[in-house]
């Protein structure tokens, strides 16, 4: 299980992920980003709190593959990224 503490962690980690990919780690990356989604749904993650990691780490590269999995919360985060 994530824990809230890790999510900077991570986001940086998909960030990077996403940075570099390729075909070989593509499904890696998505796997990732799949446990990730479903791990924010679970623990409820403040989505403003995700928002500002995406935007204070200049993750905006993972929104895109976020979509996949959680199309309303990056809605949400795009629109909370404009004010921040």
């Amino acid at each position: 299980m994530l824990e809230k503490e890790l999510i900077p962690q991570t986001i940086e980690l998909l960030r990077d992920a996403f940075t570099i990919r390729n075909e070989m780690n593509e499904y890696s990356c998505l796997r990732m980003m799949e446990f990730f989604c479903d791990e924010m749904k679970f623990l409820e993650v403040d989505i403003q709190f995700i928002a500002y990691e995406i935007a204070h780490q200049k993750a905006e590269n993972i929104l895109q593959p976020m979509k996949q999995f959680d199309f309303k919360s990056v809605q949400k985060i795009e629109q909370m990224l404009v004010y921040i």
